[in-house]
């Protein structure tokens, strides 16, 4: 148990680094709200211009130094303004996914509420994305396909324990607004799942599992320019 503990206090650590994008370091993404637990998370990937150049990689929010000719110096005036490296043109790809971590918020209300943990459920996603620019700004649009764990059992209403049996679950992800604001850039995430999450009625602590119903998730991610 205390190996266990060691490997959460590590993992997160990790997750004060967050979303890809060279010359900035990541703070992280927040999904605060779905029926399952509250989450944190870091992430890593690559945007792809569509002449096949690469910008803005990173690895859980370190920004890796990779820049195609196209793409200009992080120390620019252009850089230090535009949320998107101008190389990657006004659509392109992105390639990502992000590991999260359970947090102390509760889900519910009232007799409804649900106990979640820290550290006791954890999430793998790939969310491959087409990026592009507006007069409005940088969006988004594209897919998320999440993978759920679970770190301990659990005891349900009789009193029997169980193991946190894995899942999988997809859904389309939206990227409405990209913003710079008090020297951060922040995004709005829409995750918008088809079977969205439930939770194991009794469970103790709450434990999160595919649902029938459509549900939308927000997320904040919020990177600091260097």
């Amino acid at each position: 148990m205390l190996k266990r503990a060691t490997w959460i206090i590590l993992v997160a650590a990790l997750l004060v680094l967050s979303t890809p994008r060279t010359g900035t370091a990541g703070i992280g993404e927040w999904i605060w709200e779905m029926s399952g637990p509250s989450m944190l998370g870091a992430t890593s990937g690559c945007s792809v211009s569509l002449k096949k150049t690469l910008h803005r990689c990173s690895v859980f929010g370190v920004p890796v130094p990779l820049r195609s000719p196209l793409a200009p110096p992080a120390d620019t005036p252009q850089a230090a303004i535009e949320t998107a490296p101008a190389g990657l043109g006004n659509v392109w790809l992105e390639l990502g996914g992000g590991t999260y971590v359970s947090l102390w918020k509760n889900s519910g209300e009232g007799d409804n509420e649900h106990d979640f943990r820290v550290g006791h459920t954890y999430m793998l996603t790939f969310d491959p994305m087409i990026g592009f620019k507006t007069k409005l700004g940088e969006h988004g649009i594209g897919f998320t396909f999440d993978y759920i764990l679970g770190n301990e059992s659990y005891v349900d209403s009789l009193g029997m324990e169980h193991d946190f049996d894995n899942f999988g679950n997809w859904g389309f992800k939206l990227r409405p607004v990209v913003l710079r604001w008090n020297r951060m850039i922040w995004e709005w995430n829409l995750r918008l799942y088809p079977n969205g999450f439930d939770v194991i009625a009794g469970s103790d602590p709450a434990v999160v599992m595919k649902g029938n119903d459509f549900e939308v998730v927000n997320a904040i991610a919020v990177t600091l320019p260097f």
